[in-house]
């Protein structure tokens, strides 16, 4: 298998605001509705069980959104939670949901880019990075980022669009924009870049029902 990556047109900032811009609008909840991922809520609970989360963790969700997946992670395994995204829109409506919610002693929210994030090293437990990954202009970066600010043993879990071959028809305008999957890679590739940054025991799973429901959605 060949794998061809190439340049954004547009300078990194450029790409990561465009897409964070998107994710903010009134669109984006119009056509996705309360969750920004596929799969929603039923696979943030599913990567939570996976990472075996519980109330003594502290996780880290990356490009978290409004705050969505953050809630249901908190919620379900008790963990304390900081949310970071690069749009301060998003960061505004997740710290008023955290707030409606009753969570906000539990979860933060705060801005920042996945590239190179604010925060202390091994400060955390665990990692959560929903569909957001293949938006990242410097994969390579953001993982050792990631990897950076987990403590020895802590575990990063992963949800993104894997791309094993050209893209059909129907992901080649309105829902490739609306999906931020214009550079997708083949699951074996994020395992290489993730491995680079120091990761290891991989487990995978596919879940592709849940991307063929957005797309249907959309």
């Amino acid at each position: 298998m060949i794998a061809v990556q190439t340049e954004p047109e547009l300078p990194a900032h450029a790409v990561k605001g465009c897409c964070a811009k998107f994710y903010a609008s009134d669109a984006a909840r119009l056509l996705l509705g309360d969750s920004f991922h596929p799969g929603g809520k039923r696979l943030t609970e599913r990567l939570g069980q996976a990472l075996h989360l519980g109330p003594a963790d502290r996780v880290l969700d990356v490009a978290c959104g409004d705050g969505q997946a953050a809630l249901v992670l908190a919620k379900q395994f008790g963990c304390s939670v900081v949310g970071i995204d690069y749009s301060a829109d998003n960061i505004r409506r997740a710290t008023q949901a955290a707030r409606a919610a009753g969570l906000d002693r539990r979860v933060v929210f705060c801005c920042g880019d996945g590239e190179a994030l604010p925060l202390a090293a091994g400060s955390f437990s665990g990692v959560v990075c929903e569909c957001a990954f293949c938006t990242f202009p410097d994969k390579h970066t953001g993982a050792r980022e990631m990897r950076r600010i987990l403590a020895p043993g802590g575990r990063l879990g992963l949800s993104d669009v894997t791309l094993e071959r050209p893209l059909p028809p129907e992901l080649q305008s309105l829902a490739a924009w609306v999906l931020c999957i214009a550079d997708a890679r083949p699951a074996d590739d994020y395992r290489t870049i993730l491995a680079g940054a120091g990761f290891a025991e991989f487990a995978h799973s596919d879940h592709s029902w849940a991307l063929r429901e957005t797309v249907a959605a959309v």
